[in-house]
């Protein structure tokens, strides 16, 4: 009872001094649920459809820098090998969406002459209607196709700029995965839906696919704001207990100190187990049970990092 005695009044001492880093960590790591759930990219589907169509835009103005270069293209597709297309050449390679460039016969058949990846394809009869812009269906995933005509000496040819909207395998790989083509959180939260809902990505003003809410699911979106709140707050927390096996040791003794600070840790340890949704690292790569989980204690690599 006296060493009980003496703890009590040891925390006292140290409360009544530090506790305004209980205080500070308790406000950063409620505001941090703030930002997880208010601020992630779940919680605003609108942001979400203007980061799709500013993708769209972007890579569409893309094209239409290609476009103005129709003519090389043309030069570079039938074996002009100069060094003046070189740079448009090696430009043409490191661009993300396709570009195709078909050559149109007298019977209107189409013919492919360049593409610059082969990550996807485009399927003649898709060039056939009068619509320049369009969403498009392909094995690999959903992409906006878009188009332009030109002649150069005397043929006709179709420049194409296939867009990459949604990436969807038949098998999934560590190289090939179901995803936004501009975002690797989105596919959790969001699904493209062929029917018309409240949320509408547009080009040029005219609806090209609609965007759905996906059903809930049990791992928040944790954000750097909300996972460095949470961090600092664990930095004052540790500051704390460090006072606190401090004045420990300076009022009881060594051995009381080493016995109060192993027992909060294996004690936080274990209780983690219980409230591992509340935890500052739950929603990371790192504690993510789909990854990594051998067993009940090790539960995910990070589990195991802190338990070895």
């Amino acid at each position: 009872m006296l060493i009980l005695r003496q703890y009590i009044q040891v925390f006292k001492k140290v409360i009544a001094v530090h506790g305004y880093l209980l205080l500070a960590a308790a406000w950063l790591y409620t505001l941090s649920f703030v930002f997880a759930n208010y601020f992630s990219i779940a919680a605003q589907p609108e942001a979400f459809v203007e980061q799709f169509e500013e993708y769209i835009q972007n890579e569409q103005q893309t094209f239409a820098t290609v476009k103005a270069q129709d003519y090389s293209v043309a030069q570079i597709a039938t074996g002009n090998s100069s060094k003046q297309l070189q740079v448009l050449r090696e430009k043409l390679l490191t661009i993300q969406q396709g570009i195709y460039l078909f050559k149109v016969s007298g019977q209107g058949t189409l013919q492919l002459l360049y593409w610059n990846n082969n990550k996807m394809s485009v399927e003649a009869d898709d060039l056939v209607d009068g619509k320049n812009v369009k969403a498009v269906t392909y094995q690999n995933g959903l992409f906006a196709l878009q188009k332009h005509t030109f002649e150069y000496k005397r043929s006709k040819y179709i420049l194409v700029g296939l867009i990459p909207l949604h990436w969807d395998y038949f098998v999934e790989n560590k190289y090939l995965k179901n995803e936004f083509a501009f975002s690797t959180r989105a596919e959790d939260y969001y699904k493209v839906v062929t029917t018309p809902t409240p949320f509408t990505v547009r080009y040029q003003n005219q609806p090209l696919v609609y965007i759905d809410k996906k059903d809930a699911v049990n791992t928040p979106t944790l954000n750097s704001i909300a996972l460095s709140m949470r961090l600092i707050a664990i930095a004052l927390l540790a500051i704390l207990l460090y006072r606190l096996v401090k004045a420990i040791n300076s009022a009881i003794g060594f051995r009381w100190a080493m016995l109060f600070l192993v027992t909060t840790l294996l004690l936080v340890r274990v209780i983690s187990y219980w409230g591992e949704a509340s935890l500052p690292w739950f929603g990371t790569e790192l504690f993510d049970a789909a990854i990594y989980a051998s067993n009940n204690i090790n539960k995910s690599l990070g589990d195991l990092l802190i338990n070895t």
